[in-house]
């Protein structure tokens, strides 16, 4: 039987309405799946959003839910605006941008920091620390178990606590994991843009245990070594002619930095599994996956999830 960890990171939004569908779909014969779970108590949306519903769980309901659901082998609930780590950090990338401001030519002082960046700010200016974050201390939580019972899972798939997967998919499972190689990792979609720089969907992926940890043990670290390197000018800034990005800071852009600097080796596999993340705007609708998705669609048609 093939030992298979499940990395469920990030906000529990609408968990009442998605958990049916992990159940469902990390069920396979011939297949044991485990729960490693980081979360946060507080849930909200990206401003562009018109769906931007704020909800805040108490920490022990929240801890006490998810393990009645998902039995995890190993979880973590914290406040991410109580976050030490999140809010030094914060302080110390204003601190780098103070030393390193310049003045435009109506003699203003600019942050050298594409997004603006304040303590106060709890999406962090467009970084993203939150996610990785949670990434990585949901990784670390399977590493250590590995280390604790001296094994290594067969595979890891990181998710999210916010994905709903469509239930009918389960003849293809087999067929998904036999196309994953040694040290190689699975991903929904991947695109290289024309200077180079490589995007990789974050939701779903998939690898062996060494894959994942090459990927995902420090990368909240990494994410931060980006930024330093961008606030002190080490890193040029470089604008695409594919768009308007210098240095970009989604988790996306990250993990494809990543791979390219870890020479990994990454494949597209676009047509399984089929997934979206669960909005609040889903849930008067009737729960049908199609028309969640088509609806999902429709309400963030170009923009970046």
């Amino acid at each position: 039987m093939k030992k298979i960890a499940v990395l469920l990171s990030g906000m529990p939004r609408n968990l009442d309405k998605v958990y049916k569908s992990h159940l469902n779909f990390f069920k396979k014969d011939g297949y044991e799946f485990d729960f490693f779970i980081h979360s946060w108590t507080d849930c909200w949306y990206k401003k562009q959003l018109k769906d931007n519903d704020e909800t805040e769980n108490d920490k022990d309901e929240l801890i006490s839910e998810l393990s009645q659901i998902y039995k995890p082998k190993g979880i973590v609930v914290e406040d991410q605006q109580k976050n030490q780590t999140i809010i030094e950090d914060k302080k110390s990338l204003l601190n780098l941008c103070r030393l390193h401001e310049t003045t435009n030519n109506k003699g203003k002082k600019i942050c050298p920091l594409r997004y603006p960046l304040s303590t106060k700010d709890k999406t962090a200016g467009g970084l993203h620390f939150g996610q990785l974050y949670s990434l990585q201390s949901c990784c670390r939580l399977k590493y250590d178990y590995e280390e604790y019972h001296e094994f290594k899972y067969d595979y890891v798939i990181k998710s999210r606590l916010d994905l709903f997967y469509r239930d009918d998919i389960h003849d293809q499972f087999d067929e998904y994991i036999n196309k994953i190689k040694p040290n190689q990792l699975l991903f929904k979609w991947m695109n290289i843009q024309c200077d180079g720089l490589l995007f990789c969907g974050d939701m779903h992926y998939i690898g062996n245990s060494e894959a994942i940890d090459k990927l995902c043990l420090d990368i909240y670290d990494y994410s931060l070594k980006r930024i330093c390197r961008e606030i002190s000018g080490v890193e040029s800034h470089r604008r695409s002619e594919c768009g308007n990005f210098n240095i970009p800071h989604t988790p996306e852009a990250v993990i494809g930095e990543r791979l390219l600097a870890k020479n990994m080796d990454a494949k597209l596999n676009m047509n399984f599994p089929n997934f979206f993340p669960y909005r609040h705007y889903h849930r008067d609708e009737q729960q049908d996956y199609s028309e969640l998705y088509e609806k999902y669609r429709v309400e963030e048609s170009g923009m970046w999830r």
